[in-house]
């Protein structure tokens, strides 16, 4: 398969019943793609990293990524930079980790957000929690 297949329908099945095993997780990779499918009722793990610019030390800009992080579940830091950016890496299910990535585009209240630079990250499991740097 190619990246010309991307258009098309790809259809898995599995009988009903049957035991698990190690192709219940697909790996689309070889699609150019950096996450997997997985079947229905299993959640898809993702990460990423966020350098916000703008208005966005002195504003308790960290402090809400950390709530936001923690109302979502997700792990990983948040850390201001030498420059006047924040940096967070966060990591969990995509559906909240997206709704991080949300919050952190909105911003505090006295924040300005300029820019979000976005980089999808492998998802190591290396945070129990979400922390400020």
């Amino acid at each position: 398969m190619t990246r010309a297949d991307l258009g098309r329908t790809i259809t898995f099945t599995k009988a009903v019943g049957s035991r698990a095993n190690p192709l219940d997780r697909y790996n689309l990779s070889f699609l150019g793609l950096r996450h997997y499918w997985l079947p229905r009722g299993q959640r898809m793990r993702v990460a990423r990293r966020l350098v916000v610019s703008g208005r966005v030390q002195g504003v308790g800009f960290r402090y809400f990524t950390r709530e936001a992080a923690a109302r979502e579940g997700v792990t990983g830091w948040v850390r201001n930079l030498p420059d006047g950016r924040v940096e967070a890496y966060v990591e969990g299910e995509s559906d909240a980790v997206t709704r991080v990535e949300r919050a952190i585009r909105q911003g505090p209240r006295g924040a300005s957000i300029l820019t979000v630079e976005v980089d999808a990250e492998e998802p190591g499991g290396a945070y129990q929690e979400f922390g400020i740097a």
